[in-house]
């Protein structure tokens, strides 16, 4: 439907459909209120923002699948308090910091106000932090993310939408700019456009959580010097969520902000905290019991393991919620012992080594016991933990060399850390098979296994946390190439002999893709680009040596030209049908098979000569 021409109508809810293109005025009925907005087509800028949005930040994300969240009937408490706050529209500050030590549940608390303002309508925009995404973990798609939720909530749209297509489109630029303009053209200045009148019945809040968690601290103050310049006069709730970090501490507390942002220290709820677990372990028990019934003495069956158990885990818990839920994954989805009477009598009689210097002492114990009853491989099970908890960075040139069914599978997956380490097929998920409790391991081979949280990835990383389980630094963007090189190399050799139809990877020129060739095809193939870009930077090793002594140039040659050869004529005979130049994609696949070659070319001579 097309509103070309049309100047007056309402729209009930503010739901607006539009045809891209078109220069329409609409007329938005938001509460008693008509606003009437002009713009030209939404498609176009709208659609350049979505490319630099990071959707694996948003609170429904798959790649956040399971979301932690609080269990019914617990932290009330808190949830009052910040729901007392997000609903008051007379608040002095438009700013609430949240802070509590790792593991006290602050992401399933910011989950559950968000699933709580979705339902109600008042939740404008989100963002979830994680050390653990390369999509996430820092500060570059935070702006672009939540523009592009206010212009498209459901309420906002009609408001926001065109005046952020707007400013995309008068500024072709805009998304390279530094992150305070982008700040200010795309969320500032179109918010202050709508008419302040409408604002108590539009959606508000933005939930930011784990802020600690972008990597960069430089990052993090400067995300927090962008919300304090615009709340005096941005008319968006922010409720921002992380540990107590110093830095993060100074800049709330040092009257950075006018006025002051309100403040909820987690560490201060103790006792409802207590209570919390211990009603959160009684639930999970119960339900272990049920499940795990058969492995349970009759006599058992309806008060395992009794209070007092539960009231010394309480205790080992020590406020944090990651070690209640950790302890039931555990004792439900070990593999080793068999019984869960047997996987509780493991972290009972655990001893805590003295004077630890760890924060988390009971936790890491956890999460000790638990590596300590996987495959006695050691070596190998630290090379896999360590590429989990590596995001790999994909905005390099260097892509995943892994297609399977035309679709990639994660770099961290059970199929890919096989290919990558050189492991026997099945051996990642035995190496692996006693982690449930603290990965998310997919039951497809191909799926992207997730640290179920940051605790266990600081662990890993402190030697002195982690004693031998401790797997170095996370790898480079060097390293990641160390290893993604050869396997890229090793897959081309498989596709030149075993593909009966060659895909030819678009390079890119001037940083954008050629027009017309599929720029997912193939990853492999950016290998050459990857080597002629990035040469003096990589370090050839016996692996990477091994492939290209293994690799046939004549082969891959034959049989990138034989693909081009085939492809032509289909193309050229479109070509004749449609007589526009627009659609001569046969000459930008002939273009892209040329640079590949002479890339190919140039890398090959330098390799011969090394």
């Amino acid at each position: 439907m097309s509103f070309k021409g049309n100047t007056n109508f309402q729209l009930n809810h503010s739901v607006v459909n539009d045809s891209p293109g078109n220069d329409n005025t609409i007329s938005t009925h938001v509460g008693d209120f008509n606003y009437h907005q002009h713009f030209s087509g939404i498609e176009s800028g709208l659609s350049k923002l979505s490319s630099w949005v990071a959707f694996s930040a948003l609170h429904d994300a798959e790649a956040r699948y399971p979301q932690p969240n609080v269990l019914p009937a617990t932290r009330e408490e808190i949830i009052q308090i910040l729901s007392t706050w997000c609903e008051d529209d007379s608040k002095s500050s438009r700013v609430y910091w949240v802070n509590g030590a790792a593991g006290v549940g602050k992401s399933a608390i910011a989950q559950a106000l968000c699933e709580k303002y979705t339902q109600t309508g008042k939740l404008a925009a989100v963002f979830f932090f994680s050390r653990n995404d390369s999509s996430r973990d820092n500060l570059d798609p935070f702006v672009a993310t939540i523009a592009h939720q206010l212009a498209t909530c459901k309420a906002l749209k009609p408001l926001i939408a065109p005046l952020i297509d707007r400013a995309i489109r008068s500024t072709p630029g805009i998304l390279h700019k530094n992150l305070e303009d982008q700040f200010k053209m795309l969320i500032q200045e179109p918010c202050a456009q709508v008419d302040p009148k409408y604002w108590a019945q539009l959606p508000r809040l933005v939930v930011i959580d784990c802020v600690d968690e972008c990597i960069d601290v430089e990052s993090q103050k400067r995300l927090l010097q962008m919300i304090q310049n615009a709340t005096p006069t941005l008319p968006l709730n922010f409720l921002v969520l992380s540990r107590p970090e110093p830095h993060i501490s100074d800049t709330f507390s040092l009257g950075s902000f006018t006025p002051s942002p309100s403040r909820l220290a987690l560490g201060d709820f103790a006792e409802s905290v207590r209570a919390d677990i211990k009603r959160y372990l009684c639930h999970e028990f119960a339900r272990i019991r049920k499940e795990h019934r058969r492995t349970l003495n009759s006599s058992l069956q309806a008060s395992w393991p009794g209070d007092p158990v539960i009231d010394q885990l309480v205790s080992k818990a020590t406020g944090q919620f990651i070690y209640a839920t950790t302890v039931t994954k555990y004792i439900d989805t070990g593999k080793l012992p068999v019984t869960p009477m047997q996987r509780l009598d493991v972290i009972l009689h655990a001893k805590r080594v003295a004077n630890s210097s760890s924060p988390y002492p009971d936790l890491d114990l956890l999460y000790f016991q638990i590596l300590q009853y996987c495959v006695n491989e050691c070596r190998k099970l630290q090379g896999i933990l360590r590429l989990i908890v590596s995001p790999f960075d994909r905005r390099g040139n260097l892509q995943s060399p892994f297609r399977l069914d035309n679709s990639p599978p994660a770099l961290q997956s059970l199929w890919a850390l096989e290919q990558l380490l050189e492991l026997s097929q099945g051996e990642a998920a035995a190496l692996l098979s006693g982690l449930h409790s603290i990965l998310a391991i997919p039951s497809s081979k191909t799926e992207k296994i997730v640290v179920l949280h940051a605790s266990f990835s600081e662990f890993l990383l402190d030697a002195q946390r982690a004693g031998v389980y401790h797997v170095g630094t996370r790898l480079s963007p060097q390293e990641w190439i160390q290893l993604l090189v050869p396997s890229q190399i090793q897959t081309l050799s498989r596709y030149c002999v075993e593909s009966n139809r060659w895909s030819v990877q678009s390079p890119r020129i001037l940083g954008q893709p050629i027009d017309g060739v599929d720029d997912g095809d193939l990853g492999s193939l950016n290998v050459w680009q990857c080597l002629f870009n990035d040469w003096t930077a990589i370090a050839i090793n016996d692996r990477i040596a091994a492939a290209l002594n293994a690799f046939d140039p004549h082969l891959y040659l034959a049989a990138i030209l034989h693909c081009n050869y085939e492809f032509l004529p289909a193309e050229m005979n479109f070509m004749v049908s449609q007589f526009s130049l627009q659609n001569l994609c046969w000459r930008h696949y002939t273009t892209a098979v040329h640079i590949q070659i002479s890339m190919f070319y140039s890398v090959y001579r330098k390799l011969l000569k090394f």
